[in-house]
């Protein structure tokens, strides 16, 4: 049997990456730089289009926001800054960015956002570990499956569970996570002209290893009504409110 995940390894789940996603009704009319300037306040740093695809880019509360739209969905990513003097210890806890980072972008965002049939709310978090080893130690753990790192690699355990919405009992919510090991070396690109040409550059001390948990918590994709307008900022609440019951799961049910 399983032994239940320590609070300290409940605090060292960080956040790598958060997504704030809208799925436009068909109504809906959608003026991708209008919304960055009525919802973040400031002038972004990259405005690119093609074609159909709108792409906008800017610093935001220490980091880097991103809006992707087109005629089927508009992703916001955050990612946040990265240094070469940063450290693992640099990185933030999950739970500890829900206020103000998390639900202050997603109220900034939402409250401006056009007719919708879904939304989602996406985060990438990390845990680092001293080795593979370990890694697979709290995999198994998540899992209740006895794996080991000498005997296992590329594992993956995802899982989709839905639930109804408190706040509008008749809408589905999928609560879909995974969580995986993985290892990671530093690489240096270096350019050349002639004979020499251009190396990639491995460096076998800078290793880190750790267990990711993806999380994608959605609204139906079958709906075919606009949600209501005025619930859409609450409703992000639940979401990411589910979110953090899950990264807070002593193992995936």
């Amino acid at each position: 049997m399983s032994q239940p995940i320590s609070e300290n390894e409940l605090a060292a789940w960080k956040l790598e990456t958060f997504r704030i996603t809208f799925f436009p009704a068909p109504e809906a009319t959608l003026d991708g730089r209008k919304w960055w300037q009525e919802s973040i306040g400031t002038i972004a740093d990259l405005v690119e289009e093609k074609r159909d695809q709108l792409s906008i880019l800017g610093e935001f509360r220490n980091g880097l926001l991103s809006q992707k739209s087109n005629t089927e969905r508009t992703d916001w990513h955050y990612n946040k800054a990265i240094s070469e003097s940063a450290t693992f210890e640099d990185d933030v806890a999950f739970v500890a960015a829900i206020e103000p980072l998390i639900r202050g972008t997603m109220e900034a965002i939402a409250e401006k956002s056009p007719p919708v049939l879904r939304i989602a709310f996406g985060a990438v978090l990390i845990r680092h570990t001293d080795n593979i080893e370990e890694s697979y130690k709290i995999l198994s753990k998540f899992t209740g499956l006895n794996l080991e790192a000498s005997q296992c690699s590329e594992f993956v355990c995802r899982l989709n569970r839905w639930k109804s919405s408190d706040l509008i009992p008749e809408l589905r919510v999928n609560q879909l996570r995974d969580i995986s090991a993985f290892i990671r070396q530093q690489v240096q690109f270096r350019a050349g002209t002639g004979s020499t040409g251009s190396r990639v550059i491995l460096d076998p001390k800078n290793l880190s290893t750790g267990c990711r948990l993806l999380l994608d918590i959605n609204t139906d994709a079958e709906r075919s009504e606009p949600l209501p307008t005025s619930q859409i900022p609450e409703l992000f609440r639940e979401l990411i409110e589910l979110a953090v019951q899950i990264s807070e799961q002593e193992r995936l049910p």
